[in-house]
């Protein structure tokens, strides 16, 4: 039997450059009905473009969005809290210390 590990989870997903227009990743993502999403870097900072923001994104605040964004660039779309960050300690690393030197009655059950 199979002990199921954090790796059975995963999936692969294509990484590419902020500077791709946003028309390719459309054509990427529509050509393969498998692909979940694609993840793009911008410095230490990791951002994970899904089929339903980039749908979101593509429709636009009056439905003209496609037609719009088609050749700007991905990072014009990209939140400003980025889905991962290398450089920067996530906020469970900060807290962790802290709730490590509280008494037994102070940390949460």
């Amino acid at each position: 039997m199979h002990t199921p590990v954090l790796a059975d989870l995963a999936v692969r997903v294509p990484i590419t450059s902020p500077d791709t227009p946003m028309g390719e990743i459309e054509a990427v993502l529509r050509a393969d009905p498998e692909l979940l999403g694609i993840v793009t870097s911008a410095g230490d900072d990791l951002y994970l473009i899904d089929r339903g923001f980039l749908d979101m994104i593509l429709a636009g605040r009056l439905g003209y969005g496609r037609a719009l964004l088609h050749r700007r660039p991905l990072r014009s779309c990209c939140d400003a809290r980025p889905w991962c960050s290398r450089g920067a300690p996530s906020g469970a690393t900060r807290r962790a210390p802290r709730c490590s030197g509280r008494t037994r009655s102070r940390r949460s059950r």
